[in-house]
């Protein structure tokens, strides 16, 4: 359709089909003619030329905290039918990754298993019906680091265990007592542990970490707390 590609191709097609009809209605149209119509009519089609994708339309999703290059994903919104998503590194022209729409209508297109450096130009295109695009450019961005949630830790109810009180009610939350200090999260990465209901008991050990994530309803971090647990805080 129109909107899929750029404006001058789209006029050009539009050109040649006004003109082939023109030749099909006249009676007087020689061969030759009628032949020369639907010449330019197919060349017209063959050099259509997609439309490049948005900026608007493109987003990051960098999902390895404390990486360099992230593994993440590029997705491309509104991607025509059958339309394929070709990510390049920041020359463009080396192809990084691909991805294609499979449904019938426009849809969003993920391009997944990506080294992704922040804060740098990758150019990012979209080829339909075997035509590329002019290559879009736009800038990664590093994830947010998670900002601090409020808690409060403190002896549990049995020996042996642990307890976190978070400050504000009806937050979603998951926790992990590990070993070894965890590593603070970036905003949307998938948070580990099990689901945790504030003031609930933890088996614990002095000396291993406590650490508690507010997820959104994808079990994804919006916010962050760790603390190294000390004698007073296990029953």
């Amino acid at each position: 359709k129109e909107a899929d590609y750029t404006s001058d191709s789209w006029s050009t097609l539009q050109t040649a089909l006004t003109n082939a009809k023109n030749i099909a209605a006249d009676t007087n149209a020689t061969q030759t003619q009628v032949n020369a119509a639907l010449e330019g009519l197919a060349t017209a089609i063959n050099n259509l030329v997609p439309n490049a994708p948005d900026v608007t339309n493109i987003t990051y999703v960098l999902n390895t905290a404390g990486t360099t290059p992230y593994n993440g994903s590029v997705v491309v919104a509104n991607v025509p039918a059958s339309g394929m998503v070709k990510v390049y590194n920041v020359s463009g022209k080396n192809e990084i990754g691909s991805g294609t729409n499979k449904g019938s209508q426009a849809a969003a297109v993920t391009v997944s298993q990506l080294n992704i450096l922040a804060n740098t130009d990758y150019q990012i295109s979209i080829t339909l019906n075997g035509k590329e695009s002019n290559k879009a450019t736009k800038k990664s961005q590093a994830p947010a680091t998670a900002p601090a949630l409020s808690v409060k830790v403190e002896k549990g109810s049995k020996d042996g265990m642990t307890k976190a009180t978070v400050n504000v009610q009806g937050l979603s939350l998951k926790a992990q007592v590990t070993d070894t200090e965890p590593i603070v999260p970036n905003v949307g990465d998938v948070a580990p542990g099990a689901a945790y209901q504030s003031e609930s008991d933890l088996q614990a050990k002095v000396g291993q970490w406590l650490a508690i994530y507010e997820v959104d309803s994808s079990g994804k971090v919006k916010t962050f707390y760790k603390k190294q647990l000390e004698t007073e805080e296990i029953a």
